[in-house]
């Protein structure tokens, strides 16, 4: 094998596994912006429903806010 040839393949190897690592990192890439974004809708979600949980405890409250202010003003 001529020192040409032997440097041709020794560039294509070496391209080939560029081009591997590559792929393997653009993989790990996606993975990860899948996770944050799970994550963000899992935070958002807990959001939203520490939001409804606290307007159904307002919503329970203004009764007796109501019923407080009355007797107050009696």
């Amino acid at each position: 094998m001529t020192r040409l040839n032997l440097l041709n393949l020794l560039i294509r190897n070496d391209s080939e596994e560029i081009i591997e690592n590559k792929n393997k990192d653009d993989h790990q890439k996606e993975e990860v912006a899948e996770q944050i974004e799970a994550n963000a809708d899992f935070e958002t979600n807990s959001e939203n429903e520490a939001v409804a949980d606290t307007k159904k405890s307002e919503t329970k409250e203004k009764p007796e806010l109501e019923a407080e202010v009355e007797s107050d003003a009696s």
